[in-house]
């Protein structure tokens, strides 16, 4: 299971920044004016590649 939380932005990095926290992995985001926060006990890689995928299908221009 993946979490996925979004909500508008008062700034903050589109670059992803990832953290392990209590055993899950976080990978903080923004992007068009919204910061984004994914949040699974999946591995680091396979939450990567959600982000991607959810970067691209959400907005081409988002994806790095």
């Amino acid at each position: 299971m993946i979490n996925l939380f979004q909500w508008p932005a008062d700034g903050g990095s589109p670059a992803p920044a990832v953290t392990q926290e209590h055993g899950y992995t976080v990978i903080r985001w923004t992007g068009d004016g919204m910061r984004y926060v994914a949040i699974s006990d999946v591995n680091e890689g396979d939450l990567k590649q959600f982000v991607l995928a959810f970067q691209n299908d959400a907005n081409p221009a988002m994806a790095r």
